[in-house]
């Protein structure tokens, strides 16, 4: 399809826009868009199935998951904008890039978009290959106008005053006992850290350390 119409850049979206109106998957293609990173074209169904060999135009061209994911959270008028790559591989996945943002996708956790703060501490702290491991949930909102995202190890919490932070492993699990940003502590407002003898945090109003010989917390006001 790229060779075919190189004046669209790398293919990242194939969609019919016209059909007959009649029968399984309302019937034969009539108009195709064919849209890359430089461009898009619009050719007739009958001219995409002899082009490519197709037995005829009743055919239908299911998206791929992470297509199917950005039309599902609003295409071009989402907050990830219009695709500027196509699909490539990603350790045991594959992710594309948008104007605005990122999905990743995993054979285990599906397609899941990231964007702003989250995206940038993220792909940081090291992406997919990192001990977060993959999304397993998109952007989502949290209290006081943040966002986080829940990952397979931990969890990315977000907002404007202090940025994005990684909060995971024995930390994350007193915060969220502790009620997590709806607690005194607040958002975090550094990642969870190495210290002497355990695992440390900052939040808002307060700091978590693990100990490790004990297997105990202390929690701090600031």
């Amino acid at each position: 399809l790229e060779r075919a119409q190189p004046g669209n850049g790398r293919l990242v979206d194939v969609r019919d826009t016209r059909r007959a109106g009649h029968g399984a998957w309302n019937g034969r293609v009539r108009r195709m868009v064919l849209e890359g990173t430089k461009g898009k074209t619009s050719i007739s169904g009958d001219d995409f199935r002899w082009t490519y060999g197709l037995r005829s135009s009743w055919f239908r061209i299911a998206p791929t998951p992470i297509m199917h994911r950005w039309h599902r959270v609003g295409g071009r008028k989402s907050a990830l904008g219009r695709p500027i790559s196509g699909e490539f591989p990603v350790s045991t996945g594959s992710a594309q890039k948008f104007s605005s943002g990122r999905i990743y996708w995993s054979p285990r956790h599906g397609a899941r978009e990231l964007v702003g703060a989250c995206l940038r501490a993220y792909r940081k702290w090291g992406g997919p290959t990192s001990n977060l491991g993959w999304p397993a949930t998109g952007m989502m909102k949290a209290p006081h106008r943040g966002h986080k995202v829940r990952f397979a190890s931990g969890s990315i919490y977000s907002h404007r005053h202090v940025g994005a932070h990684v909060v995971n492993g024995r930390i994350l699990t007193r915060w969220s006992r502790a009620g997590a940003v709806g607690s005194w502590l607040g958002y975090p407002t550094s990642d969870v850290h190495r210290v002497k003898g355990g695992q440390r945090a900052t939040f808002q109003h307060g700091v978590i350390t693990w100990h490790r010989r004990s297997n105990r917390f202390t929690l701090r006001r600031s």
